[in-house]
């Protein structure tokens, strides 16, 4: 396959400096940024950056576990894998969902009733979507929640989104960290901006390969 030359490469949110394994993946914090500005062109830019620096920061987590993931690819064509590449993979987005500092790899968070008043929709109308699945919340805490606002459009949820939640089991915190993290299936875009572009299919089809492995 062709290598990509710099001028090619411009632009893209994730592409491959040499070779075809994880830790050759650049991740293009520009192209992102880039992409979040023109796929939400009223939102504030301080929002939109932090969501960049929140994809980089996932990106570049999975960048760190590339030695181990190709190490299992290895073993797992010569038969002697004992861990599935789909077990690693959801332990890598555990490990980052059980990061302490949530607003490095969530993105932008508010609060239940911040968040209510920020969309303009009730704080019981939050409580309501969180317990039924239609929003992802991450607990902060032994009782509160935080909300991750890039998964809303306007004053609405994705319509995904419970459909995403649903095939993690509900595990909010690894689903949202794949939501997050730059995907190869979808030509590096994360699929929670595949989400907000409307496309939905691919990220359902990709969340039932991974997350069907969980059982």
């Amino acid at each position: 396959m062709k290598e990509a030359s710099q001028g090619d490469r411009k632009g893209q949110a994730l592409s491959i400096e040499h070779g075809s394994d994880l830790s050759s993946l650049i991740i293009d914090a520009d192209a992102i940024l880039a992409s979040l500005r023109e796929t939400n062109p009223e939102a504030d830019e301080v929002l939109l950056e932090t969501a960049a620096e929140a994809m980089v920061a996932t990106g570049q987590a999975i960048i760190k576990a590339a030695g181990r993931l190709t190490a299992l690819r290895a073993a797992e064509k010569a038969g002697r894998a004992a861990v599935s590449i789909a077990d690693a993979d959801l332990a890598m987005l555990r490990r980052i969902a059980d990061q302490d500092d949530m607003a490095r790899w969530a993105g932008p968070l508010l609060g239940p009733s911040a968040a209510a008043e920020k969309l303009g929709v009730s704080r019981a109308t939050f409580v309501r979507w969180r317990r039924t699945g239609v929003i992802i919340g991450l607990k902060k805490g032994q009782r509160n929640h935080v909300i991750p606002m890039l998964q809303f459009r306007g004053s609405q949820p994705l319509p995904a989104i419970k459909q995403v939640l649903d095939l993690g089991e509900g595990d909010a915190p690894m689903v949202w960290a794949w939501l997050m993290q730059p995907n190869s299936g979808l030509q590096g875009t994360p699929p929670i901006l595949a989400l907000r572009n409307g496309i939905v299919d691919p990220v359902i089809r990709l969340g039932l390969e991974l997350f069907a492995q969980d059982g």
